[in-house]
């Protein structure tokens, strides 16, 4: 509290100092608009004096005339020329006295202070009065001596210079007089604020001593705080080394127990692998309605049911001569077969076939199936669930992910990821390392209104990677993809990629049993054909 008095006495004092400072700030102001006055009345006054001045000359041409040396006694006439040689004298001094006051610049403080010094001196300036009158005096009596006739001015000259002498005294003793009240205005003032700004000073000083005071107890205080907390860092030490010791007997009792089990490491790390994939299939849980083997029971009881168990499909895909490009090119690549609404269920059926020929001829394949679609899931958790379950199935199938440190980046990625494409990025990231595998994919799943005309330039993109980052080990991924949704129509611009669209607008007329009873003979010759391929080695 004491500490806050002394900081606003301090404040205050440091106002009050502005307050006087501004003060005398006017005065000087106003000294200075006196002082510009005077110099107009030392201006005047110069100017007589060179009219006196012009009056002797013409005074002591006339006093050397032939004219007066002839009608005048030369006595009178050498008074007269020394009156008139003497008063120009004095003159002249004056005049220099008079011209060091006429500066024009009087902002120039050093010129103020010379020309206040220099007027205020009031000895000289009398002498001036004392010395102009006797000069007057002399030359009109010498006048009056040589009262020759002469048609000169000069008593009318030198009665105007002793009134213009009379003048420039009232002139000096006004300038004096004001100089010398100003001076004592700027002394009171001055005075004033050296009596305020003294005390200002010693209320400052009252102040400090008692923030002086405030900080000894402070320190006192601070001193006391200090030894408790050396008290409590003392038992806080103690505490601690007591856990170090008890963190000490942990290790040795872990590292007993360690070696008891160091017989069983081999079971222990084959155990812990397995539960790294458990952990890795519950981050990939998928909706019920995309079970990949349950998906397939149904699309298949579905078809059956409707066409009486009759495989009338599109059985005749397995003649397109883009279909055959895809399935013998020598590196990864994409077809996508296009049909109506209408058509859907050839279309799963065909994919069906696909996926079970395959599995059949021991060929990897993976693939998501559409069978129904439940009402309250959105169009990108469906999605998401279709990409999950795609990097379920593949990383069950690829045995480079099956230690420690690979399943805990996947399962690390999984954790995090969230947007369609960074699951996307996962995807390609587990099909690598795989010599062949097939996917097959219907594309109604991953249906979303942002990415609704994207997946097959996606999957292109991925291909692609895959092929020019793989060279060493290549990775051959085949990518079947049925599009029967209106809205997920692909329509490429590039020329390239128009080659790998099939479109089909009926289905086939063939009478042939399901595959699972009864594979038809060119689609055999297809799936063994993959079989037969030598890269297909796993």
């Amino acid at each position: 509290m004491a500490a806050g008095l002394g900081e606003t006495a301090s404040i205050a004092g440091i106002v009050s100092l502005v307050l006087q400072s501004i003060e005398a700030i006017t005065a000087i102001n106003d000294f200075c608009r006196a002082y510009k006055a005077a110099h107009g009345d030392v201006l005047r006054a110069s100017q007589d004096l060179e009219l006196l001045q012009q009056v002797l000359i013409q005074t002591k041409n006339a006093a050397s005339s032939d004219m007066i040396h002839s009608k005048c006694p030369s006595n009178q006439v050498t008074c007269l020329r020394n009156c008139v040689s003497r008063c120009q004298q004095d003159l002249g001094s004056w005049i220099s006295l008079i011209r060091q006051l006429e500066t024009s610049n009087i902002h120039g403080i050093h010129r103020v202070w010379k020309k206040i010094k220099i007027a205020a001196d009031g000895k000289k300036f009398n002498s001036i009065t004392i010395a102009a009158l006797m000069h007057t005096q002399r030359i009109n009596t010498c006048l009056q001596l040589i009262d020759c006739g002469l048609e000169l001015d000069i008593h009318t000259e030198v009665y105007q210079l002793g009134s213009r002498v009379v003048d420039l005294t009232n002139i000096t003793n006004t300038l004096r007089s004001e100089i010398s009240d100003n001076f004592d205005a700027l002394s009171d003032t001055f005075r004033q604020h050296h009596i305020r700004i003294m005390a200002a000073v010693s209320s400052v000083k009252t102040n400090m001593r008692h923030l002086s005071a405030r900080a000894d107890a402070n320190a006192a205080a601070v001193h006391a705080s200090q030894h408790v907390f050396q008290q409590m860092s003392s038992k806080l030490l103690n505490e601690f080394r007591k856990v170090q010791a008890q963190i000490a007997d942990h290790r040795k009792s872990t590292a007993q127990q360690f070696s008891l089990a160091s017989a069983s490491q081999l079971d222990t790390n084959t155990q812990l692998s397995t539960l790294q994939i458990n952990q890795i299939l519950s981050q990939c849980l998928l909706s019920p309605c995309l079970d990949n083997h349950l998906n397939l029971r149904r699309i298949r009881f579905r078809f059956a049911k409707q066409n009486l168990g009759k495989f009338v499909g599109f059985s005749d895909l397995f003649l397109s001569p883009r279909l055959k490009a895809w399935s013998r090119a020598t590196e990864s690549a994409l077809v996508a077969i296009q049909c109506h609404y209408a058509h859907r269920v050839e279309a799963q059926a065909f994919g069906v076939a696909m996926v079970e020929s395959l599995a059949k001829e021991s060929i990897p394949v993976i693939w998501v199936m559409n069978s129904t679609r439940k009402d309250n899931i959105s169009a990108e958790t469906l999605a998401t669930y279709a990409l999950r379950s795609l990097i379920q199935q593949a990383l069950i199938r690829n045995s480079q992910w099956h230690t420690e440190a690979t399943l805990g980046k996947i399962c690390a990625s999984l954790s995090y990821a969230e947007s369609l494409r960074t699951f996307l990025e996962i995807l390609k990231t587990v099909l690598r390392g795989l010599p062949l595998i097939y996917l097959i994919i219907d594309a109604q799943p991953l249906y979303t209104p942002d990415l609704q005309h994207e997946w097959p330039t996606m999957l292109l993109d991925m291909l692609q990677t895959i092929n020019t980052h793989d060279s060493h080990s290549p990775t051959i991924v085949k990518i079947l993809l049925m599009n029967y949704h209106t809205k997920t129509i692909w329509r490429p611009v590039e020329p390239a990629h128009k080659e790998m669209i099939i479109w089909k607008t009926k289905a086939a007329t063939s009478d042939v049993r399901f595959p699972h009873k009864l594979l038809r003979k060119d689609m055999l010759e297809f799936i063994r054909g993959q079989s037969k391929r030598p890269v297909a080695k796993f």
